[in-house]
């Protein structure tokens, strides 16, 4: 009898996480003189687990008082801290086993996470060491350059430090020579030969922070070559007529 009004006494002093500090004062105090936690402990089995120190957690008390935890509501969110803070959180919420196993299952998931933290470390080490060799394969700015005054006949330099800046900040981010290639075709055929737009076919537009946006636009049809005559008949005759004086 002594032993289920201690159970009762755990159950009303134990915190909201349902952890119970015992206290041999108190429980001699309030109960009885007879009863001692080692007796006690016999009776409740499986009722209480070690924690640490002198805590003990009661496994069933979360799903008895909040069933199914969760962090987004705000009552729970008390509840949770503590459990983390006393790493019986997992234990709670996936069920682990009580005891030693629980402990080893814990290791075990903090194991696997640490073996997924190195490989993405490696992964990102790789990724950088992939880019940095992008950065670094003989001649590529100036192929990257080369193409592009290809395309769209002019004469821009590859050693220009602005230009071989924007380009290393694309290779970085994973970018390629056939990126770049994609990117000049795709804009000359859309700007070429339009009179507003022509002057942004240079490196440090190109090449700068809308690139990926430019890579990835849809293909503007090109013209023919009698479209590109005619357009540029048409440039050239507007801009005779803007530049004739005007007979008042």
């Amino acid at each position: 009898m002594e032993y289920k009004l201690f159970w009762v006494y755990i159950l009303d002093k134990c915190d909201h996480a349902g952890i119970y500090k015992h206290s041999n004062i108190l429980e001699k105090c309030c109960l009885s003189q007879s009863v001692t936690w080692e007796k006690a402990l016999e009776f409740l089995g499986d009722r209480v687990e070690f924690v640490s120190g002198n805590k003990y957690f009661i496994p069933n008390f979360i799903d008895f008082q909040y069933g199914k935890l969760s962090e987004d509501c705000r009552p729970h969110k008390m509840v949770i801290s503590k459990l983390k803070k006393e790493k019986l959180f997992q234990r709670v919420s996936k069920g682990y086993p009580k005891g030693i196993q629980r402990d080893k299952d814990q290791d075990k998931e903090q194991e696997e996470g640490q073996d997924k933290d190195k490989d993405k470390e490696q992964n990102k080490d790789t990724n950088n060491q992939n880019k940095d060799l992008l950065i670094n394969i003989p001649n590529i700015h100036k192929d990257i350059v080369s193409d592009l005054n290809f395309v769209v006949g002019t004469n821009f330099k590859h050693t220009s430090k602005k230009t071989r800046e924007h380009i290393n900040a694309r290779l970085k981010e994973g970018y390629t020579l056939e990126d770049f290639k994609i990117v000049h075709r795709k804009k000359a055929n859309e700007w070429q030969y339009d009179n507003k737009f022509v002057k942004y076919l240079r490196p440090n537009t190109l090449y700068g922070t809308n690139f990926e946006s430019y890579l990835n636009q849809k293909e503007v049809r090109s013209l023919t070559k009698a479209q590109q005559a005619t357009a540029e008949s048409y440039r050239r005759w507007k801009e005779k007529v803007e530049n004739e004086p005007q007979n008042i």
